[in-house]
């Protein structure tokens, strides 16, 4: 169903119910899957793993030797996109990361001397993720402020900066289609060419350009009792 029309790719008229049901899948895609709360839980608790190793990195209190290479380069160098293009080598060196040197990585630190990263490491492999709530607006900063409070005393750390490991915000914007990047285009028998919110009944275009942005707040479990006074 898939055509070149002056030099642009178009899908034929009888592909129109195709892409009305990749789109809407593609929307349903980011809030049920890509974008679920358990995904996004263990996303925000690696990133914690990785930021605290590449602290330890800097300090020199965390060996190469504990992070398989190239990972343990990247950590203890802050490359830029001018690096990676002024040395082909750099990014070939990245290409080769994957998933197995993460986890290698991260069952190493579990036993790390320092506690924070080992803790960390723990609950990621053992699937102690945070809790995550959802919101349609941010997330006031003292409401922050007092569970990272809280996670000091519950997890015994030793200030807020090591809570921030913990407890903390984000971002997620599902936008699943854009004019003026790639559309899509659809072409008909007598040879006109319409973009897909012009050709399709269920695909207007206050329905595409709609983008649904909702924020989170992500703590360990351990304070799920004490958090009646979030708000959603």
């Amino acid at each position: 169903m898939l055509n070149v029309h002056d030099d642009r790719l178009v899908v034929d008229e009888k592909g129109i119910y195709s892409v009305e049901k990749f789109i809407i899948s593609r929307r349903l895609m980011y809030w049920q899957v890509y974008m679920h709360k358990t995904v996004i839980a263990a996303d925000n608790l690696l990133l914690a793993a990785l930021r605290r190793a590449r602290e330890l990195t800097s300090q020199r209190l965390l060996h190469a030797e504990a992070a398989p290479t190239p990972l343990a380069d990247f950590l203890a160098h802050r490359y830029t996109e001018a690096d990676f293009r002024q040395s082909p080598s750099l990014l070939d060196s990245f290409a080769t990361l994957d998933d197995d040197d993460v986890m290698v990585a991260l069952k190493e630190w579990r036993h790390a001397a320092d506690p924070l990263l080992a803790d960390i490491c723990r609950r990621l492999l053992d699937r102690h993720l945070p809790a995550i709530r959802f919101s349609n607006s941010p997330f006031p900063e003292q409401q922050v402020q007092l569970l990272r409070q809280q996670a000091i005393s519950a997890l015994g750390l030793n200030n807020e900066e090591e809570a921030s490991f913990y407890v903390g915000t984000g971002t997620l914007r599902n936008h699943a289609y854009q004019f003026n990047d790639q559309e899509i285009y659809v072409l008909y028998k007598d040879d006109r060419c319409t973009e897909i919110s012009q050709a399709s009944d269920q695909l207007d275009r206050h329905f595409l350009e709609k983008q649904v942005t909702k924020y989170y707040l992500y703590y360990p479990k351990e304070l799920r009792s004490n958090t009646s006074f979030l708000t959603d």
